[in-house]
């Protein structure tokens, strides 16, 4: 049987700029890859054929790498025009993707969640991807009675549970849920203004479907600079340690693409590069650099720098997009291609 995955990723993420200026969050790197690669490995793994993209904000870039990467993958894109909620893209998605029943998942294109997804396809009921969280007042929270989830609040002020929603969820038939997002919708049920997938849940519990928890200890998040490099650290930690090159001095974790240009450097630890990256007497901790940029005589930590830029004579942490011309010296010596 066909199994559909529907991935929101309309968002512009503004606390992401400059990087988001240009890039969508979606195709941000990190860890060697865009996020969407992270989510879309696992789907197709579990034997996901089929993808409906919910897209907006510089959606055609998305729509396009998919497409190029994933050429085997069914890939069809619905446009969010109007931000109306996570719901209406989700009932959006349903309906444009003809998608009336059947099995499907249902993945946020901003979230890398590392677990057994053939774990969650087996749970009985509705698999809901739940995580314990210190302050659970920024997410959907679910209150567990026994081993189903028996209430779910949206970013409630005095929250029953520190159980938060992850974006993970497993539907073994679709049908309920469509019909929980048409009522939602039809009665004009908005939460802060927006038509909130948790409310189309809280009217399936209602409706006597079983939604399951499915306990998450892996959850990375790329929402702000700061948890962009955690983020990277963690997916960077089973990574294999790169080949030895003469001249270059490795601190793994460290994610270098076999293209990459390395003299005179030392890297790591926590550091991925983009592909066609250039480095000449480098040295970097912390950081990601974007795919095509060339670097000399840096020395950064802690920094985000977007593709295709051109550094020179760097010294510190540093948050630039892409296309950015820097150098800390003489202009006359940025590196050039």
């Amino acid at each position: 049987m066909s199994l559909t995955a529907i991935i929101p990723a309309a968002g512009t993420g503004t606390r992401l700029r400059p990087h988001t200026h240009s890039l969508p969050k979606a195709l941000l790197p990190v860890g060697g890859r865009p996020v969407l690669a992270h989510i879309l490995e696992q789907l197709v793994e579990v034997g996901v054929d089929r993808v409906v993209l919910v897209l907006g904000y510089l959606g055609d870039q998305i729509e396009a790498w998919v497409q190029e990467k994933y050429p085997d993958l069914g890939v069809e894109a619905v446009f969010q025009e109007r931000r109306l909620g996570l719901g209406h893209a989700i009932l959006m998605a349903l309906e444009q993707a003809g998608l009336e029943d059947g099995p499907g998942l249902i993945v946020l294109g901003d979230t890398i969640v590392r677990a057994d997804l053939s774990a969650l396809l087996a749970l009985p009921g509705h698999g809901m991807g739940v995580k314990a969280v210190g302050d659970p007042r920024r997410f959907g929270v679910a209150v567990l009675g026994g081993d189903r989830i028996v209430e779910l609040e949206e970013k409630p002020e005095n929250p029953r549970s520190n159980l938060a929603l992850v974006g993970l969820y497993n539907f073994p038939d679709l049908a309920p849920l469509r019909r929980g997002l048409e009522e939602i919708v039809a009665r004009e049920k908005r939460t802060r203004g927006e038509f909130q997938l948790t409310d189309a849940l809280v009217w399936m519990i209602e409706s006597g479907e079983q939604l399951t928890p499915f306990l998450i200890e892996d959850w990375f998040d790329v929402g702000k600079e700061e948890t962009w490099l955690e983020t990277n650290r963690a997916l960077l930690a089973d990574a294999a340690a790169p080949a030895a090159r003469p001249g270059v001095v490795f601190h793994p974790p460290v994610w270098v693409p076999d293209d990459a240009v390395l003299a005179d450097c030392e890297l790591g630890p926590d550091v991925s590069l983009g592909e066609g990256v250039e480095l000449r007497g480098c040295r970097i901790e912390n950081s990601i650099v974007g795919e095509g940029s060339v670097m000399a005589d840096c020395r950064l930590r802690d920094s985000l720098i977007g593709a295709h830029s051109r550094l020179s004579g760097l010294d510190g942490c540093f948050n630039l997009g892409e296309h950015c011309l820097a150098t800390g010296g003489n202009p006359n010596d940025t590196p050039q291609r």
